[in-house]
């Protein structure tokens, strides 16, 4: 079946087009459904089939119901999932730790009402560190202006922060340090002046006893130590009364609750752990990824980067609640990270429309945010979560571009272009932008036209091409776009993604290799990479050697 075909009935699904070129017989029908399965699209695929039999295109009976059998379940699944990922969340939340939920349910959210619970999905991916946000507590009360209580209601609200929650199961129970936080608050601001500026500023009863309660909750800080940085301590009793702490901290810590869960679920295996990522225990049959980090590159240099954007990202994430009870990626961070996610299953395995989809998606909401928040802020007014500015295309694609992927962007633009828009919505979207630019440019080409002047010989006709070229570059990129679209390293990119499907999952190049032994497989690990080399020289250039040092680090930490 012609791809061009399989690409219209995507864009009849998701709204883009009306109907198809042409008829399908049985045999293609069958083909679409089976393309559908390998990229993971049966859900939103079965929408086209509802709008088309609408206008009388009929989908072959028997075909239909199996189909509609499926989507029943996926619409289940999704809410089986959404409740699951408020689980999740209110359930690492009560131990501590702050959570965001990735990809999966969070890019449901992304996708129109009628698609939203069609969207195929998979595991729980959520994003966990320790819990930060005591430190935002306490800046919060040490600027207000309620000073009226005796005492010092500062010092009061600091001894009132010093918690101790315990979850006993078993001969194994978890001890959250929450005095950590205030100590590294203490520390940043300088107990002493901080307790001579109350004294001036508004506490007038910030007396001898105020001074006594921060010198003991400083000493208690001190004993404590010097890794008060709101570790988690994990502990196994070792007797009746006796209890023996190993205290963790970082990265680390999150990775030791995980493995603290399979000992309270019985789980005597060790879990899978990669570097970004950790296996949880099954939650009512699902799978649950715990990510330490979002992501990874090869590049050591692109990597830090990377490591450090998200994690100066991470607690506007963390509070970014949705109606339905869990935290999501702010748009901004979304079109980063999904970008940062494409390209790593590029390397890894590969790619599937499924992941275009939510990336186009994604895109679409992250687009009219940025639309509103102009909007917002000539009124004085932000818009994306807790008063941070939407970021701007330039932004994110510089974002992306010091993370190594400025052409993988380019090439992912080409292919949701290709793929999710038409013929008909671009010619209408470029005669409307078209009138917008040339309304802009006026006064421009008047001016350089009677520069040329009237005897315009082969110069002034050069110029004047030029001109029109300009005008045509202005007019033809979609505002949702990232960049101006690579048509080369897009077809390739796309080719890939139709030989693979679904994470490559049904690509059939070298099987013996991929499906083989450790050995095997690494062959056809470092084949698939040297396809990319020319591409993308940096990072497939530096996946052996992170391959080795991803062995050793798991070695260490699993």
């Amino acid at each position: 079946m012609e791809a061009r075909l399989f690409f219209e009935f995507l864009q009849v699904a998701i709204g883009n087009r009306e109907s198809l070129s042409r008829e399908l017989s049985d045999n293609e029908w069958q083909d679409i459904f089976r393309l559908l399965k390998e990229h993971a699209l049966l859900g939103v695929g079965f929408t086209a089939v509802e709008r088309l039999h609408a206008k009388g295109v009929v989908c072959p009976p028997g075909l239909r119901m199996q189909w509609y059998a499926l989507v029943v379940q996926i619409e289940r699944r999704n809410e089986q999932l959404n409740g699951l990922c408020k689980k999740v969340t209110e359930q690492y939340e009560h131990d501590g730790l702050s959570t965001c939920i990735l990809k999966g349910q969070g890019n449901c959210l992304n996708y129109p009402e009628e698609l939203r619970m069609r969207r195929q999905c998979g595991d729980i991916d959520v994003w966990t560190t320790l819990m930060n946000d005591e430190r935002l507590r306490i800046n919060d009360y040490l600027h207000t202006e309620d000073r009226e209580r005796h005492g010092c209601p500062q010092a009061d609200y600091l001894r009132e922060q010093q918690l101790f929650t315990h979850c006993q199961y078993k001969e194994e129970f978890i001890k959250l340090k929450q005095v950590p936080a205030i100590g590294q608050q203490l520390k940043e601001k300088n107990i002493d002046p901080l307790i001579a500026q109350m004294n001036t500023d508004g506490c007038p009863q910030a007396d001898g006893v105020g001074e006594q309660q921060f010198t003991e909750i400083g000493q208690q800080l001190k004993e404590i130590g010097p890794q008060a940085d709101g570790g988690i301590a994990i502990a196994v009793q070792t007797g009746k009364n006796e209890v023996e702490y190993v205290e963790y901290h970082g990265r680390r810590a999150v990775i030791e609750y995980v493995k603290m869960q399979h000992r309270l679920a019985g789980n005597n295996e060790k879990p899978v752990i990669r570097y970004h990522h950790i296996e949880a225990p099954k939650m009512d049959g699902t799978e649950v990824e715990v990510h330490s980090r979002v992501g990874f590159v090869n590049s050591p240099l692109r990597n830090w980067r990377m490591q450090r954007w998200f994690e100066n990202h991470a607690d506007v994430c963390m509070k970014n609640k949705t109606h339905m009870g869990f935290a999501v990626p702010t748009t901004s961070v979304n079109v980063v990270y999904q970008m940062c996610h494409l390209f790593s299953h590029y390397f890894d395995q590969g790619l599937g429309l499924r992941q275009l989809m939510d990336y186009y998606f994604a895109l679409r909401v992250w687009h009219n945010d940025v639309m509103e928040c102009k909007d917002l802020q000539s009124q004085g007014m932000w818009s994306e979560g807790l008063g941070t500015p939407v970021m701007s295309k330039e932004e994110v694609m510089s974002v992306i571009r010091t993370f190594g992927m400025g052409k993988f962007a380019a090439a992912v633009m080409w292919v949701l272009k290709e793929v999710f828009e038409n013929e008909e919505c671009l010619l209408e979207l470029e005669m409307r932008n078209e009138k917008l630019g040339i309304e802009r440019e006026l006064p421009r080409i008047d001016r350089e036209l009677k520069e040329i002047g009237p005897q315009a010989d082969d110069m002034g006709e050069q110029q004047l091409s030029s001109i029109g070229q300009q005008l045509k570059e202005k007019c033809v990129c979609e505002p949702w776009l990232l960049c101006e679209p690579n048509e080369k390293e897009g077809k390739k990119l796309l080719e890939e993604i139709m030989k693979g499907g679904n994470f490559g999952q049904y690509d059939t190049r070298d099987v013996a290799l991929k499906k083989g032994g450790m050995m095997k497989h690494g062959i056809w690990k470092l084949k698939r990479v040297m396809r990319l080399v020319r591409s993308y020289p940096e990072e497939a250039l530096w996946e052996p050697v992170f391959r080795v040092y991803h062995l050793g680090w798991r070695m260490i930490h699993g």
